[in-house]
């Protein structure tokens, strides 16, 4: 019997070892991948973190949340377009183009206040050499 679960045990171990390998997605419904995560999860609790069946179990379970995220993603961009909307993609792509010209657009300001204070300096270097100028004009007068 302790032979029986020893074996059912490295068929699961295999079996988590081929789940996560696969293409394919886990189940078609996120209902379906939450009965992974959930058994999963429960194998990894009563599994010694760090062994090779711990880390079969794990790389399950993440590729359960990702395909999950999915999941979430689709349904918010299927609200979207049926509010009328932008999808999540064309949000992120359109606050990237905006930080992106937000950047642009600060290192411009940087730039020109650079070259600015650079000109200011030298107006007033200048007008100290005009002031000594003048000044050792009127010295050499007297």
């Amino acid at each position: 019997m302790k032979e029986d679960l020893a074996k059912q045990r490295k068929g699961i171990i295999e079996f988590a070892k081929d789940l996560s390998k696969q293409e394919k997605p886990l189940a078609n419904t996120e209902a379906g991948i939450r009965e992974y995560v959930s058994a999963f999860n429960q194998l990894a609790a009563n599994t010694k973190a760090g062994t090779p069946a711990f880390n079969a179990f794990v790389g399950v379970l993440a590729k359960a949340e990702k395909e999950l995220e999915d999941i979430a993603r689709a349904t918010e961009n299927a609200r979207r377009a049926q509010l009328g909307l932008v999808s999540l993609e064309q949000e992120e792509a359109q606050k990237k183009r905006n930080q992106e010209l937000q950047r642009n657009i600060e290192l411009r300001r940087k730039r020109k206040k650079a070259i600015d204070d650079e000109a200011k300096a030298q107006d007033r270097k200048n007008e100290k050499d005009a002031r000594e100028a003048r000044r050792e004009r009127e010295r050499t007068k007297t």
